[in-house]
């Protein structure tokens, strides 16, 4: 093969010679040396409970009024992952002829290149068959150590109490509020321990907890400059709990995978601590006399101990993941946000006849994040998973019996695990930029029978991950899933 990184977006082999493109043709090359199933089962449950008191101690006729609210809530949480992959191999490696489809796809990959083309490709029915009829002659190379440490099981428990007030007087609404919420997690996970000379000596069950109480104080003020307008203020607290499969010792990845992408390992640390914030937010929002509002805002949020996911390379002991890029939930230091949104709904209520049916819906939101991602170096970054800029467009149609909406969605590229921030393939993950259109239109025949026609995906948008940085993107996935489009009908039985 001769590699071109002319365009990195795009990276190709071309073949050398016609006998080499000749060759990748023929089944006769292609051979089945092993194969693997990969089983993974999660199960749970969640009960809960809450009960809530509330009372108007002073009626409003007397110049103010006031309600205060308090009550109490529990959960209990319980999820259990269980792995049980197993992988099996030959050193007589089986021809591709026996078990080879007749399917192929002239278009494969075509709308961004014409580099690509479509091998032969097995009958999965056939392949399946043959593994199952000569079972004896594949060794079972099981990772159950791997499948050990992929597993893990763990339970939260929170217990919450809140109080609460609103006051109104005049235009002005004051509302006070406080929670309080203890939280207990446990967690089960697993860990190896090896020899002297690095091989694995045994599994351990590694059990853990954490437990702590958090206050949670908010207020907000509503103050209603006109009939149709009003402006906000809050100020809150909030938290952001790991979950289990962050915070137990687990290891799980993909076999086989390119070992420059991060998404094909993650393991979890028990180390992890929650995530707080506090976030501040002013509103405008004016109502029109019409069906339609538009509105307004900044908000900042100020986090502490932020989880964010941090590329690492793996080094063992579980050799069939050595060398293999993965992620690992981290704690970061402090971070920030701040931004603007705006926003703009409005349906067309005054045109004349059918066209009263016309409508749109805008808004876009733009923000600038920082947080220290790596103490040691004192490196600041974008805050992971944070586009810098979103937007939603959609026209929208309803009148009579026809509802129709085509709608536009962009979100920017944004992190998806830190790596060491430079403008190499040790960089950043990011997602790539995202712009997708989507449409319906839904008719009613009556009230009971309704069509309904669905496009997702129109414009046939890119999904995939780039390292680097914006400037400089080394290509690590890219996907094209195509456009879906459904049609279908609702009978409903209930209806007259």
């Amino acid at each position: 093969f001769a590699y071109d990184a002319s365009n990195p977006t795009v990276p190709t082999f071309v073949y050398e010679t016609p006998a080499m493109s000749a060759a990748i043709a023929d089944p006769a090359n292609f051979a089945l040396s092993h194969y693997f199933t990969i089983d993974r089962a999660t199960t749970g449950r969640d009960l809960g409970a809450a009960l809530d008191f509330g009372d108007v101690w002073r009626q409003g006729d007397q110049g103010w009024g006031s309600t205060l609210n308090f009550g109490a809530k529990a959960t209990d949480e319980r999820k259990r992952h269980t792995t049980s992959g197993g992988f099996w191999f030959t050193g007589s490696p089986v021809a591709l002829s026996p078990m080879l489809s007749g399917f192929s796809d002239s278009n494969y990959y075509s709308n961004i290149s014409n580099a690509f083309s479509i091998g032969p490709m097995p009958n999965e029915a056939l392949a399946r068959a043959y593994e199952t009829a000569h079972a004896a002659d594949f060794t079972n190379g099981t990772d159950t150590v791997g499948n050990t440490l992929a597993s893990f099981n763990g339970s939260e428990r929170i217990y919450a109490g809140y109080v609460s007030n609103r006051a109104t007087a005049g235009p002005l609404e004051l509302y006070l509020g406080l929670r309080a919420e203890h939280t207990q997690a446990d967690y089960t996970g697993h860990a190896v321990t090896t020899d002297a000379s690095g091989n694995i000596a045994s599994i351990q069950t590694v059990p853990g907890s954490q437990t702590y109480t958090d206050l949670f104080p908010s207020a907000q003020v509503r103050y209603s400059l006109s009939s149709r307008t009003d402006a906000r203020l809050s100020v809150t607290r909030g938290i952001a709990r790991p979950d289990y499969s962050s915070l137990a010792p687990s290891l799980s990845g993909t076999l086989g995978a390119s070992p420059s992408d991060p998404s094909a390992l993650t393991a979890g640390n028990p180390n992890l601590k929650p995530q707080h914030a506090w976030n501040y937010d002013v509103l405008v929002e004016h109502f029109f006399p019409s069906v339609g509002v538009i509105s307004g805002g900044v908000f900042y949020k100020q986090l502490t101990d932020f989880i964010f996911n941090q590329t690492f390379r793996y080094t063992g002991p579980i050799a069939a993941f050595v060398g293999q890029l993965g992620t690992r939930p981290e704690n970061g230091g402090t971070g920030h946000l701040l931004g603007f949104e705006g926003e703009w709904v409005q349906r067309l209520v005054s045109l004349p006849g059918a066209w009263a049916g016309l409508g749109f819906d805008a808004n876009f939101t733009h923000v600038e994040s920082r947080a220290l991602v790596d103490p040691a170096t004192q490196r600041y970054a974008p805050l992971q998973r944070q586009s810098p800029n979103l937007a939603n467009a959609a026209l929208t149609y309803d009148y009579s019996a026809v509802s129709a909406r085509l709608g536009w969605a962009y979100q920017g590229a944004n992190i998806t695990s830190y790596g060491d921030g430079s403008a190499s393939p040790a960089g950043d993950t990011y997602f790539y930029a995202h712009s997708q259109l989507d449409g319906s239109i839904i008719y009613n025949f009556n009230p009971r029978v309704q069509i309904q026609l669905q496009g997702l995906n129109l414009n046939n948008a890119v999904f995939g991950f780039f390292s680097g940085n914006q400037k400089h993107d080394y290509a690590i996935q890219r996907e094209y899933y195509g456009r879906t489009i459904y049609l279908g009908a609702k009978y409903n039985i209930g209806a007259m």
